[in-house]
């Protein structure tokens, strides 16, 4: 049986996972930014279209995102916070529980109920596209890098073998 040689093969991939570890340390930060900005977004919009800013209700909708850089994953949500805690029940008349009957038609100890899209669902489904618009923009950017690199490297190694190859004529 034959067996080939590849010079430079196990480089080449240990020069990828490198490239590929700086490329995840530069997108989290611009993901993060992204995710922060859909998630304050779609709270702002939410109050907006619930159009009572005063309102218990429009005060406990918030946002928050939350980054597992130990699993690379970014997670964000716009929702309803609740003012109970582990040690309490659930109590109906907290604006967070009233929020999720409002919004769909969920409380405590029943079954779900369909119900229209209010306040919040609407602004996630206004924000969502934003959202994936300016997630492409990262990714399109990134490659764009990517590429540049690729090129920049590519040059750099035609130098080096055009180098080596008048070292070997001379030598």
């Amino acid at each position: 049986m034959a067996g080939y040689f590849i010079e430079g093969f196990i480089e080449a991939f240990e020069g990828l996972i490198e490239s590929l570890e700086e490329m995840n340390d530069e997108l989290a930060p611009r993901y993060r930014e992204a995710l922060d900005e859909w998630a304050t977004e779609t709270a702002r919009l939410a109050v907006e279209n619930l159009s009572r800013p005063h309102w218990l209700l429009s005060r406990s909708i918030g946002d928050k995102v939350k980054d597992y850089r130990k699993d690379r994953k970014l997670w964000a949500m716009a929702g309803f916070q609740f003012q109970h805690n582990l040690f309490r029940s659930r109590d109906p008349r907290d604006p967070g529980e009233y929020g999720q009957y409002h919004e769909g038609g969920w409380r405590p100890g029943r079954y779900r109920v369909s119900a229209p899209d209010h306040f919040l669902r609407r602004a996630k489904a206004e924000t969502y596209w934003t959202l994936l618009q300016k997630i492409a923009e990262i990714n399109e950017k990134m490659v764009g890098e990517i590429f540049a690199e690729k090129r920049r490297r590519t040059a750099a190694a035609r130098e080096l073998r055009e180098m080596q190859r008048k070292a070997r004529r001379k030598g």
